[in-house]
């Protein structure tokens, strides 16, 4: 039987090594926690025994008087484990305060912290070093807790009053926020320090207690707003703060309380192009002049109003078509292939192109195929920044032709005073023979000698009354004045001429109704007397 044992822990100065136990083969059992244990052989054999390495940290102190200030952290640490270790910041001995100020005897980690931790190679003896303390406390005046300091290059928040406990001698860099807000209308300013330094300095050598001051300012806001906040073309002037271009739809400066302040905004704002415009209206409560003072009593905010408009161009394709019209909006531009027009911005106006634009005197015609914007030929439109509109046409032989069927009217006898209209066999019937829509019209040609057409038959005076209506419709009245045919032309619409032959399209064809009033007395009798009744067309021009 063999009996291995070894020291359980060996001291090298400062470091030590502390068994833990062994790993064997052979005879040896494969491994144990003790450092001592019994075993037969019977093999070759091998034992090892297993060490692991302490270091130890020390933690003193020096520079405190008769003080002995609370430290932990010192002890034995496994190599390459952390110690973290404490000193107390602040101790007093015989009434005197003394503040911790530094380490010595480590590398590595913030010396000027009163907690350190660091990796743990070799023995080490830590001091914390001590100095005489002054009480230094930072004020804001007036109090407000909306900001706060930055002190040795740390910011502190919510706080309008710091105390701190530095070494005599010492430098530290102090300073305010700024500014400090109280929501987004009221703030305070910095003005000055009471040792009359910039808001972030360096103070020191620290040679007592002492107090300073961040001085501040209560400023109200004045904020102006335009309204649309799209004007970004004019300026405002807040006092003497001055503001254009894209700043000047929302600005803003900032004012003690009490200041009276002149405010004056652009009255008309152009764009650098030209093509969108806008005008002062009012302020908020009222006032039409561009210029204005407020007395802040309170913060303050005010718009300035103002209506837009956007230059909008509509042409036609081709250029050479200028015998339309364009409409947009309320205005009329007729026979121009271009035209220019101010359209409120913002607002959805009306645009609208002829449908057929006729050559006076030719076969000719531009008849309306679409709009750029792929709208109705009258179509909404919203703008909120210059656009060009084109109306593309066609151009097209025009055939303008009417047929007419049963084209002579036999009334044979007929007496004084007597009232005639044509039947169901008699009555005319009228095609459009051409290719584009038209509209009809009515005259007469001849009277036949001494006879003239009138409203109301009488001496030598016949009235004559037509109306076109779909085929098979026979009417049952006549309009004394929308039907009456006159010796001069009259247009078919809903109100004359009955309820066709307005706008009638190619191909289509319908019965021409005839009420014959013979005058009252004629100069002529026994005669036959001819009438010639004619019907004219035209373009139907929207």
């Amino acid at each position: 039987s063999i009996t291995a044992s070894v020291d359980d822990t060996v001291y090298d100065g400062n470091t030590r090594h502390i068994c833990t136990g062994w790993l064997g083969s052979g005879s040896v059992p494969s491994s144990g926690t003790d450092n001592n244990f019994s075993f037969n052989i019977f093999e070759n054999s091998s034992l090892d025994w297993q060490f692991i390495t302490q270091h130890r940290v020390a933690v003193g102190y020096s520079g405190c008087g008769g003080a002995v200030p609370s430290q932990s952290g010192e002890g034995w640490y496994d190599e390459g484990s952390s110690a973290e270790i404490i000193t107390q910041f602040l101790v007093s001995s015989g009434g005197t305060l003394f503040v911790f100020d530094h380490w010595t005897g480590v590398s590595g980690v913030d010396s000027l912290d009163t907690a350190i931790t660091f990796s743990v190679s070799n023995p080490c003896s830590l001091t914390a070093i001590y100095n005489v303390a002054a009480k230094v406390v930072l004020l804001k005046n007036p109090r407000e807790l909306f900001g706060g300091f930055i002190v040795d290059g740390d910011t502190i928040m919510s706080v309008d009053s710091l105390a701190f406990f530095w070494a005599i001698g010492s430098y530290h860099t102090i300073g305010a926020t700024n500014p400090d807000y109280n929501g987004d209308m009221i703030r305070y300013f910095f003005t000055s320090w009471s040792d009359l330094l910039d808001s972030a300095h360096t103070i020191g050598p620290i040679v007592g207690d002492t107090v300073f001051t961040a001085n501040y300012e209560l400023q109200y806001v004045y904020r102006v707003f335009k309204s649309p906040a799209a004007d970004t073309f004019g300026f405002v002037y807040i006092g003497a703060n001055f503001f254009d271009g894209t700043s000047s739809d929302s600005c803003e400066a900032w004012f003690v309380p009490g200041s009276e302040v002149r405010v004056q905004t652009s009255y008309s704002d152009l764009s650098s192009d030209g093509t969108i415009k806008f005008t002062l209206v009012n302020w908020d409560d009222g006032w039409t002049d561009p210029v204005r003072t407020d007395t802040l009593f309170t913060p303050l905010e005010r718009t300035a109003f103002y209506d837009g408009e956007v230059l909008i161009r509509v042409a036609k394709i081709p250029s050479s078509d200028h015998y339309g019209w364009f409409r947009v909006a309320d205005s009329v531009f007729s026979g121009v292939s271009i035209a220019l027009a101010w359209i409120p911005w913002g607002d959805s106006v009306e645009i609208e192109a002829s449908a057929v634009d006729y050559i006076s005197g030719s076969d000719t015609a531009f008849v309306f195929d679409r709009w750029s914007d792929s709208g109705d030929r009258l179509h909404n439109i919203l703008l909120y920044s210059t656009e060009t509109y084109i109306a593309y046409y066609e151009q097209q032989w025009v055939n303008l032709a009417v047929c007419i069927s049963n084209d002579t009217v036999n009334f044979d006898t007929v007496s004084v005073g007597e009232t005639r209209v044509t039947t169901m066999g008699e009555a005319p019937i009228v095609e459009n023979c051409g290719n584009m829509n038209v509209d009809f019209g009515l005259r007469v040609e001849e009277a036949g000698g001494t006879w003239t057409p009138a409203y109301i038959a009488g001496d030598d005076k016949f009235t004559l009354r037509g109306r076109f209506e779909e085929i098979g419709f026979i009417p049952t009245t006549f309009s004394p004045s929308g039907d009456m045919v006159k010796s001069t032309v009259s247009w078919a619409t809903p109100a004359v001429f009955g309820n066709e032959g307005e706008n009638v399209p190619p191909d289509e064809d319908f019965m021409l109704w005839l009420q014959f009033i013979a005058p009252s007395s004629s100069s002529v009798y026994n005669e036959r007397m001819t009438l010639i009744l004619t019907v004219v067309i035209r373009p139907n021009l929207p």
